[in-house]
């Protein structure tokens, strides 16, 4: 760590270390702007040199300082550095206490009679902080001096020409030696500490690029995404769109779907009612609301069908809403059921046998009894000519077998014939006779 340097000391470090970190070619054109004047004195004669080139001379003895070079020096549009023999200076290597590190300048020039044989009013003197060696108490100070009497004289001339000084140094001191007190330098020229800040603020500009650099690309990283965004939620928006459609639909069709189950269908209710019924009742009105069921007609047994309605799985407490009465021979019935939900569907296509063949509906007790005349006679002749079997141990004649007596055919239902039979005879003429199957909910 540099301590005791000046302001323009610190800058001058600071836009060292700067150009470092740009390209080389960049480094070269902005340190050619700052570039110091070296004007190197050999006893009574100067030369003058600027990045290594001899601009001209100057002799101490002469009245007029060289035109050339003070049309060069007197703008001071570049520091000046006066460079001294290094057999004028005097250097010292000394140890003060860590406490005096704030104020150092001022420590040094009150113990300068101590290190060397003059005080610090006789002599230009500076000095820079070493590395700190074993003992963190005390600090090395590198300090080196000329006598004032050897140099009085060229600060006298160049003042004398309208000529600054920015700094006194000499040859195998270090880089940012300056001897010259602080009151004896020039003030600032901002022309020159621009050129000074140049790198800084070229290193400002860089770093701010670098910053911004990345922010900007976010940035239209950004933009790119809502723009993405914006296109995928006007595509959502239209999924969206048709997923309540869908929905909408959906929701139709099961409240289609509910109301199908909830409904008994009325032509499967006719179906197992076909299946169910004997051959020998006919339907003249069936009405279906809800789950009731409402059917009338005419059958020769209507107490019959209370009980096949019964053993239907399809139906559920039947019973009749009115009277059975007695019409040309047959029964007039109006008669009720609930309708068991879910209906069962696969009894409208009848029972199936495990052979696959379709059973038939179950037969009426007419039915099954029901043989032709032809066929009664044939039996009663067999079985008269045939002797009943009587048992081993009886003695006793057998007694003659009685041929059965033939049943009742049973009447052809005519489906004209029982309208007309039904109908009023005044109206046959007008209109024929119609069955009316209506339905709630079909």
């Amino acid at each position: 760590m540099v301590m005791g340097f000046s302001g323009l000391t610190r800058l001058r470090l600071w836009r060292k270390r700067l150009l470092t970190c740009l390209p080389a070619t960049l480094a070269e054109s902005i340190a050619s702007g700052v570039t110091p004047y070296i004007l190197e004195i050999e006893g009574e004669r100067a030369r003058l040199y600027r990045g290594g080139k001899k601009l001209g001379e100057i002799l101490l003895g002469s009245a007029v300082v060289d035109p050339a070079v003070t049309a060069l020096l007197k703008p001071h549009e570049h520091p000046l550095t006066v460079l001294l023999p290094a057999d004028w200076m005097l250097t010292r290597t000394i140890s003060l206490p860590a406490a005096a590190q704030e104020n150092l300048r001022q420590v040094i020039s009150f113990e300068l009679d101590r290190f060397t044989p003059f005080s610090a009013e006789q002599v230009y003197f500076d000095f820079h902080l070493n590395t700190p060696g074993e003992s963190a108490d005390m600090l090395p100070v590198a300090v080196a001096l000329v006598p004032r009497k050897r140099v009085d004289d060229w600060l006298s001339a160049l003042r004398s020409a309208g000529i600054a000084v920015d700094s006194l140094s000499a040859a195998g001191l270090w880089e940012e030696a300056n001897l010259l007190p602080p009151e004896l330098r020039p003030g600032l020229n901002l022309k020159r500490l621009a050129q000074r800040m140049a790198p800084v603020a070229l290193i400002i500009v860089l770093l701010g690029a670098a910053m911004a650099l990345p922010l900007w690309q976010k940035r239209e990283i950004a933009i790119s995404l809502q723009s993405t965004e914006a296109a995928l939620r006007g595509k959502a928006g239209k999924v969206m769109e048709l997923r309540e459609r869908v929905d909408k639909e959906i929701e139709a069709l099961e409240t289609i779907r509910d109301q199908w189950q909830a409904s008994p269908p009325v032509l499967d209710v006719l179906q197992v009612l076909t299946n169910l019924l004997p051959d020998d009742t006919s339907l003249q009105r069936m009405e279906v609301k809800g789950n009731t069921l409402t059917i009338n007609g005419t059958s020769s047994s209507a107490s019959s069908l209370i009980g096949l309605l019964q053993n239907s799985p399809a139906f559920d407490a039947p019973h009749f809403l009115s009277p059975v009465t007695q019409q040309r021979g047959r029964e007039v019935f109006n008669l009720s059921a609930q309708i068991k939900m879910p209906f069962p569907r696969d009894l409208a296509g009848g029972v199936t046998s495990p052979a696959g063949e379709q059973a038939q509906s179950p037969a009426s007790p007419a039915e099954t009894t029901a043989v032709s005349p032809a066929q009664q006679r044939e039996e009663g002749k067999s079985l008269a000519s045939k002797p009943a079997a009587m048992p081993a141990d009886s003695g006793k004649a057998p007694k003659p077998v009685q041929p059965a007596a033939p049943a009742a055919p049973l009447p052809v239902v005519d489906y004209k014939a029982d309208m007309e039979r039904v109908a009023p005879r005044p109206n046959a003429s007008a209109m024929p006779p119609q069955r009316i199957i209506s339905g709630a909910g079909g």
